[in-house]
């Protein structure tokens, strides 16, 4: 007997083995991708308390509430904080520009705290970060 093709049945196999592979892949895909973006959330809730404390360090009469009257308490976007230092007879000093980029837009961030104590909270769909005064507790 001479046979042209694949019966039903071998074809049914192997198209469930496909979907039962399918099936891991996209469940190590997306656990993958979870752990990619909560990544990026905690690198830029770094980078911005890093960012801040250089920018209390550098303004010993600045506390957390001039980040919120100049509009910085949201950083989900890009920002630059310029600050002089202060100048002497000589010449004038000037510290370079302190500041962060914009996250990927699935990173919620907010800057908080009091007085020079600096809370920077980052977070994704699968929870939230806290950063405070730079380090994560």
């Amino acid at each position: 007997m001479n046979r042209d093709g694949f019966t039903l049945t071998e074809l049914l196999i192997v198209m469930a083995l496909l979907g039962i592979l399918i099936g891991i892949g996209l469940t190590n895909y997306s656990g993958a991708r979870q752990r990619g973006m909560d990544s990026a959330a905690q690198q830029h809730g770094a980078a911005v308390a890093l960012a801040v404390q250089q920018y209390l360090s550098q303004n010993p009469v600045r506390d957390v509430s001039a980040l919120s009257s100049g509009g910085w308490e949201d950083c989900t976007k890009a920002a630059r904080i310029t600050t002089p230092l202060p100048s002497s007879p000589d010449r004038t000093y000037q510290s370079g520009d302190i500041g962060w980029k914009a996250p990927p837009e699935f990173v919620t961030c907010r800057i908080g705290g009091s007085g020079r104590s600096v809370q920077v909270t980052t977070g994704t769909t699968s929870g939230t970060k806290t950063f405070i005064n730079g380090d994560s507790p």
